[in-house]
């Protein structure tokens, strides 16, 4: 009895073998779909969305100008070397969106740093 039990357990473990064999063989097929080329061109089309989408929702919350101001306000500071965050500066940058937003819509900023972002990872695919 002790073979025939021995006997069953390895013919299961060879069927696992087996199974695990054909899930990756389909991994693999699905990558072949596509080249690299369509790959980067769908991500680069899934990115465009995503900043056009991310406007529209910042438009829609603060408005066009005020979203145009923010945009300008912190794409100069990301370029330049003020992003040292000491409190003055944080201050200052405080003072000078909250003029153009307010308090209660504090939220868009997260959302214009996702642009800029965005922006910056298809400016890197290009």
């Amino acid at each position: 009895s002790h073979k025939s039990a021995w006997g069953t357990q390895s013919s299961v473990a060879v069927d696992d073998e087996e199974e695990d064999d054909e899930d990756e063989e389909d991994e693999e097929d699905e990558d072949d779909l596509g080249g690299p080329d369509d790959n980067a061109t769908v991500r680069a089309g899934k990115l465009q969305d995503a900043v056009e989408q991310t406007k529209a929702s910042i438009a829609e919350m603060v408005g066009e100008d005020a979203m145009g101001k923010l945009y300008d306000l912190l794409k100069t500071r990301s370029d330049g070397e003020s992003m040292v965050s000491d409190n003055a500066s944080i201050a200052d940058l405080s003072r000078v969106v909250f003029k153009i937003i307010p308090y209660d819509k504090a939220e868009v900023l997260s959302l214009v740093y996702k642009l800029l972002y965005l922006e910056g990872q298809l400016v890197d695919k290009e």
